[in-house]
């Protein structure tokens, strides 16, 4: 699920309040198209960009990724391999494949996101021919040392990891900025209606890129 239309005002937002250029990618999904056609597309992406930003307008020399959710770990994956991007903003990325935290075993119904639903959302994205574990980059391992600004939810299964995610990145000499919003949760940027505690978050975001 999510499209160009779920994300549109999202993008639009961030383009306008932070005053950027915004390329949102209309990447493949599972599961017709697995891993690693995501990745595939959001690189592809980034390559289009840096041969033909200038002709658009654009600063191919100054980069910065985003994204939310899986879309969050597309682009701290870009963000790892690519040492000519400037920064990051990830709003409760994937983190790693783990299934087996905290946040896992709390969040068992009753939120838009449970537990169920992302080992399916999992099992879809690497259609049986590969391992999450190979699939699904653990962002905390390795992590590289790149301004970001991070968002965690509480009541969403992804929490704990991008908590461990935000404290790897500290570790690395990162420098981040994290908001943890302990009593939201998964979707609250792309949620029916304006959300107040979003709308300042967005503020911070915008500020960051």
């Amino acid at each position: 699920m999510g499209s160009l239309d779920t994300h549109d005002s999202l993008c639009r937002h961030l383009a306008a309040e932070a005053r950027t250029a915004i390329l949102a990618v209309d990447y493949r999904l599972s599961p017709e198209h697995p891993h690693p056609a995501p990745l595939e597309d959001a690189r592809a992406a980034l390559t289009w960009l840096r041969e033909n930003g200038r002709r658009h307008g654009l600063d191919p020399e100054s980069l910065a990724v985003a994204g939310d959710s899986e879309g969050a770990h597309l682009a701290a994956a870009l963000a790892r391999e690519d040492p000519h991007i400037a920064g990051q903003l990830l709003l409760y990325p994937v983190v790693s494949a783990a299934t087996d935290t905290a946040s896992y075993r709390r969040l068992s119904r009753g939120f838009p996101l449970t537990a169920a639903t992302m080992r399916w959302f999992m099992d879809l994205y690497t259609d049986g021919r590969t391992e999450p574990g190979e699939a699904i980059v653990d962002l905390a391992v390795d992590p590289r040392s790149i301004p970001t600004f991070l968002c965690t939810v509480g009541h969403d299964p992804l929490c704990d990891d991008g908590l461990t995610y935000a404290a790897a990145l500290t570790r690395a000499g990162a420098e981040v900025q994290h908001v943890h919003l302990a009593q939201h949760a998964h979707g609250i940027f792309t949620s029916a209606g304006a959300v107040p505690t979003a709308e300042r978050v967005l503020a911070s975001a915008c500020a960051f890129l």
